[in-house]
């Protein structure tokens, strides 16, 4: 009866080991792991924090880099001293849902106000935008832009460059209308008015056929929601 205790005692005490084993293996898993979960900046909980863990090269990467076009830049800088064609700005949605007013170059002039298509080359439209605030413009947009090219340009859709142009004069997106270019999608509304040469003028002075607009494509230019 004497050697019974000892024997509990002996497989408590090898109970109680192993249990402390296990614990203690379990902390230092959690040791080895914590380090992996630090190394995680991009995480799903928190996505791109303010002051940009990742990397430049990398998944969040910020700003697309902004695109080169001179004609662009210097259509930013003199278009308000072009021919205006609407007094009343006219809602586009296809421009992000703004208000817009649009404005001729003396090359564009004659056939847009005498509505005789196709516009030569060097013919430019420039669009001004507003953000619709409560069903009025707002606070100024960016600045949308089309120039027509050299004849084989982009022939599919009528030699037209498209341009937008940020508050500051940066150019966010140029190019023409085919497949793969940033700005194909410009074309792809567009198109719509070909019997225009690719001009709406709607709410404008601009002598064109109406025409209605067909499923708007996507739209990378509308404005973030608040």
């Amino acid at each position: 009866m004497t050697g019974w205790p000892t024997t509990l005692g002996l497989a408590a005490i090898l109970v109680v080991s192993s249990a402390l084993g296990v614990e203690g293996a379990w902390h230092e898993g959690k040791k080895t792991a914590a380090p992996a979960m630090a190394q995680q900046p991009c995480a799903p909980k928190q996505p791109c924090a303010a002051k940009q863990p990742c990397a430049p090269k990398q998944p969040c990467a910020a700003k697309p880099a902004e695109a080169k076009d001179k004609a662009a830049e210097a259509t930013f800088k003199a278009y308000t001293g072009w021919k205006k064609v609407n007094d009343k700005p006219v809602l586009s949605e296809t421009h992000g849902n703004r208000w817009v007013f649009t404005y001729l170059n003396k090359k564009a002039e004659s056939a847009g106000l005498a509505g005789k298509f196709p516009f030569p080359e060097g013919a430019v439209l420039a669009k001004e935008s507003f953000e619709n605030e409560g069903g009025k413009p707002g606070a100024k947009g960016p600045l949308f832009i089309m120039e027509k090219r050299k004849k084989g340009y982009d022939t599919a859709n009528s030699d037209w460059q498209y341009a937008i142009v940020n508050l500051d004069g940066s150019v966010a997106m140029s190019g023409s209308g085919k497949k793969g270019s940033s700005t194909e999608f410009c074309a792809a509304c567009h198109r719509a008015a070909k019997v225009n040469d690719y001009v709406f003028g709607n709410g404008t002075v601009m002598k064109v056929k109406p025409v209605k607009l067909g499923e708007a494509p996507k739209q990378p230019c509308a404005p973030k929601k608040k």
